[in-house]
């Protein structure tokens, strides 16, 4: 916290709910003084997930685990098979996905040749359509009944997701940690 002098008075974080977070200060060093703004130096506790991945990634080291012995992981990075680049044969293409360019419908079409693919991870840097892309998976998807699960690495991911999936009209529901709901 720094008061409206620029002073330094030294605060600690003891507890964290959605953008609320309590801290801990001594009242001595507030007597007096009034707030002028208050900086966050350092980094946010970790979550459950950075915690199970970090135990995860420990106990492969320490070769207690083997990552070949996941079958998601395997699937994903340890493929017995060679997956081509050729584009997937696909009878028709929905219309929906003739609004994406080049890269984004044959990423769609990739995802939906199961045989071909059973796992396929979708990245990219900022702005090259990864969200509405995979919202045009979806949205075919669920107009054949098909179920989908969709994860992401942060909240904010999630949460444009499921922005985009409400405003293409496809009914869907959603997992977020505790931390995070409370800010929608």
């Amino acid at each position: 916290m720094e008061d409206k002098s620029g002073a330094q008075i030294p605060t600690r974080a003891i507890g964290v709910y959605g953008k609320q977070t309590t801290v801990n200060v001594n009242p001595q060093a507030l007597k007096g003084k009034s707030i002028q703004s208050i900086k966050v130096v350092g980094r946010e506790d970790s979550s459950l997930s950075d915690i199970d991945r970090n135990v995860f990634t420990l106990k492969v080291l320490q070769g207690v685990y083997r990552m070949e012995d996941s079958p998601f992981i395997e699937t994903i990075w340890f493929r017995k098979s060679v997956v081509t680049s050729k584009e997937p044969q696909v009878t028709a293409i929905p219309a929906h996905f003739l609004e994406l360019n080049p890269s984004q419908r044959a990423a769609s079409l990739a995802m939906l040749d199961f045989d071909a693919n059973p796992v396929l991870l979708c990245h990219g840097p900022p702005g090259t359509g990864k969200t509405r892309t995979i919202a045009a998976v979806v949205k075919q998807l669920s107009s054949t009944g098909q179920p989908s699960w969709l994860c992401a690495q942060s909240n904010v991911a999630v949460k444009n997701i499921a922005e985009k999936l409400f405003h293409e009209g496809v009914d869907f529901r959603i997992i977020v940690s505790k931390d995070f709901y409370v800010e929608w």
